[in-house]
């Protein structure tokens, strides 16, 4: 990483964000490791949490919720007990979710206008489909010139009109 830049994204949404946490966090990096930004994402923004995304968090405390739990050292028990009962196919759909967002939100410069086909990610893997991990070099260059047309002085990423 070094000499590079990197982006890092935060969640904006109001329960995850301190009183001028952005501003507090970018003048940290400023001083402390100046090739980073901070990208706050606007509330309602695509989740890129793939646990939120495939609804797996929800499925486990399911699944947890019928156990009993006596403390905290059981309750951790069952967590992985139960996390390890889900099959690989269940963890690739998972995965696959979180690449075709990525994609999504790329394409859509950030925005949240978009409908994620997930019929179509089912279905490729039940067809033995490899998942895409590479993303076309037109559509790297065209983010990575909103970015740079985005971009305050501060480093933080003016996200205003975000489709």
């Amino acid at each position: 990483m070094s000499g590079q830049e990197l982006w890092i994204q935060q969640d904006g949404a109001s329960p995850h964000m301190g009183k001028d946490n952005p501003q507090f966090i970018q003048q940290w990096l400023n001083r402390n490791c100046p090739k980073w930004r901070l990208a706050t994402q606007p509330v309602q923004s695509p989740d890129l949490n793939v646990n939120d995304l495939a609804s797996l968090f929800r499925s486990l405390k399911r699944r947890v919720s019928s156990r009993d739990v006596a403390n905290i050292d059981v309750l951790q028990q069952v967590v992985k007990d139960e996390f390890n009962k889900y099959d690989s196919a269940t963890l690739e759909r998972c995965w696959r979710v979180l690449a075709q967002v990525y994609r999504l939100i790329l394409e859509n410069k950030g925005g949240n206008s978009w409908r994620l086909p997930s019929t179509r990610i089912r279905v490729g893997y039940r067809n033995g489909d490899p998942m895409e991990r590479s993303v076309r070099p037109r559509l790297i260059r065209s983010c990575s010139q909103w970015l740079r047309q985005h971009t305050n002085e501060d480093g933080s990423v003016d996200v205003s009109g975000m489709g």
